[in-house]
């Protein structure tokens, strides 16, 4: 190129980089691709130009060919902050977290006053999962840019990472204000009001959400959860149904909605849905074992043997297992594959031929097909009104009962009433089920009661708070398996629980038992029902408004007083 010719050579180049970051900033990618390879086809060493083909290319789906051309931009100025931002964000967003994480750190540490670099920095420790060495980079971009939606955005995920519920509120608000287009942060604080049990909030932001992206199927699911928090299943079922038609198979979505319609007694749909439980994207879904024999999908079963397989919590177990005597009635053989925790009691239900506690042992017992045992009532064809609940179908060891017997003869004439207060921590609804070990402080005003602490795992040792007027023996050190769990029940004369294990086991021993339901129930119990129809001896004591456990408690504590009349 002549001399003379480069002035005005730069002027156009110039002018194409402009346009083409103007039609970037459009996400009309195509067109800003165009125009950054005719730049460089003026200039091919503009390190600019290289670097933001790159970031179009990643946004077109071409990891591999953007990060060649922000190499090469970064070889040209290896001092650049920006494009090793914007390598270690390629890297990170297509899975290779280490790497783009080692990005981000050089460009901090290059240009730590860089707001672009600090926040991109906090975004690789939060894929990472490392949310308290975010925060403060997220915070850093902030008094950098304090007008920075994105790094409001980063902060608020840390600290929601970190359960600090209120802080995410808060930093999410941030967000929001900074860009009130800004669609995720929405979702996600529409996801952090619904934990901090704000549910009406939470609607509002889902549908400010979806003003902004109208098809987004992660905030339908938020917005459905939140109207199910408000027990308005007719909302929740609309929303949760515009999810899979913006997301055809979402997997979520069609989960959440068969809970809502188990709650609703619509089984016929909601027992097909609820198989979407062993999808990977459901959190804490469990793969399909690898067998050597097929899935049980409605065959004929006369004279063959079919494996039966745990899933989910012991709770689930319990219930679901009263559909087995059924198959069994039927000339069916069944394996019942259980924990060790539930071995012997599942020994104990009609029809079980055999236990195990290995999938490898169920391959040697010459199954001919298996299943999952909540997947029977699909293929049983189960509807509302036909739900099996004549108890007990649970079975206990005589020399387990004599041994409990004689351990609670001491106790004399008093009523002696079992209770849990707890579930498991990592069930998704734990800290709505679970009550305050305080907040049972009013049982003490039931006379002559002594009160069976059936409490296991961490927080058995609330009980080491002794609450005044309640006489409390803990048992939880004596109970090694759901066996001497059934024994013990068939002693007392009455459980008291929240929505855990216990309340299934009594049950389904039709034992006597009050179990205490937060306002936002399990799908099991409906919204209405004050007997369950699962377990005839079972009494639901209800929460009236969302958290309240007092007056829960002020109605067991009076009806407890009356039980013995």
């Amino acid at each position: 190129m002549e001399q003379s010719e480069q002035p005005a050579a730069v002027s156009v180049v110039q002018a194409t980089l402009a346009l083409a970051l103007q039609r970037f900033q459009e996400r009309r990618f195509a067109e800003s691709e165009a125009l950054y390879r005719r730049a460089l086809e003026t200039f091919p060493a503009n390190s600019d130009a290289l670097n933001m083909l790159g970031v179009v290319l990643a946004e077109r789906g071409n990891p591999l060919l953007s990060l060649k051309y922000i190499d090469d931009a970064i070889r040209l100025a290896p001092g650049n902050a920006a494009y090793l931002t914007n390598r270690g964000e390629i890297l990170r967003r297509w899975g290779m977290l280490d790497e783009g994480l080692a990005c981000c750190e050089r460009a901090a540490a290059l240009d730590p006053s860089s707001p672009e670099a600090r926040n991109n920095l906090g975004l690789a420790l939060l894929g990472k999962a490392r949310f308290a060495d975010a925060i403060p980079h997220s915070q850093a971009a902030i008094a950098l840019r304090p007008g920075m939606a994105q790094a409001h955005f980063n902060l608020g995920r840390a600290l929601k990472g970190l359960e600090r519920w209120t802080d995410a509120a808060l930093a999410l608000g941030d967000a929001v204000a900074a860009d009130p287009r800004y669609a995720d942060a929405w979702y996600e604080l529409a996801t952090v009001q619904e934990r901090l049990d704000d549910s009406a909030t939470s609607v509002k932001s889902c549908q400010k959400a979806l003003e902004c992206r109208a098809e987004f199927p992660e905030a339908l699911v938020a917005l459905g959860d939140a109207w199910n928090s408000l027990r308005n299943a007719e909302n929740a079922g609309n929303a949760y149904r515009r999810a899979l038609q913006v997301s055809p198979g979402y997997a979520v979505a069609s989960y959440q909605l068969s809970l809502c319609l188990l709650g609703q007694g619509h089984f016929a749909e909601g027992w097909k849905l609820y198989e979407s439980r062993f999808d990977p994207a459901i959190p804490g879904a469990a793969a399909p074992p690898l067998m050597p024999i097929p899935m049980w999908q409605g065959e004929d079963l006369l004279g063959k043997r079919l494996l039966v397989l745990t899933e989910q919590g012991y709770g689930d177990h319990i219930q679901f297992a009263r559909f087995v005597p059924l198959l069994a009635r039927r000339g069916v053989d069944i394996v019942f594959g259980a924990s060790p925790e539930m071995r012997e009691l599942t020994a104990t239900l009609e029809g079980v031929a055999l236990t195990v506690t290995q999938v490898e042992d169920a391959w040697t017992s010459g199954c001919d097909y298996w299943t999952y045992v909540a997947s029977l009532p699909l293929r049983l064809g189960i509807g509302a009104g036909r739900v099996p609940a004549v108890v007990p179908y649970l079975r206990v060891d005589p020399a387990r009962l004599e041994s409990w017997e004689a351990r609670l003869s001491e106790y004399g004439s008093a009523l002696k009433v079992g209770l849990c207060w707890a579930g498991r921590p990592t069930h998704g609804n734990d800290w709505r089920r679970s009550i305050p070990w305080e907040r049972l402080a009013p049982l003490a005003g039931a006379r002559d009661v002594v009160f069976f602490s059936i409490q296991t795992g961490d927080r058995s040792d609330d009980a080491g708070c002794a609450l005044d007027g309640i006489r409390l023996v803990r048992c939880e050190g004596e109970l090694k398996d759901f066996a001497d769990t059934a024994a013990l029940l068939s002693e007392l004369d009455l459980l008291i629980s929240v929505d855990s294990a216990p309340v299934h086991l009594a049950g389904a021993l039709g034992r006597p038992v009050w179990t205490l339901l937060p306002f936002q129930p399990d799908w099991r119990w409906r919204l209405d029902e004050t007997i369950s129809r699962w377990y005839p001896t079972m009494r639901l004591f209800r929460q009236q408004r969302s958290g309240d456990w007092e007056a829960v408690i002020a109605r067991v504590a009076a009806d407890l007083a009356a039980f013995r009349q």
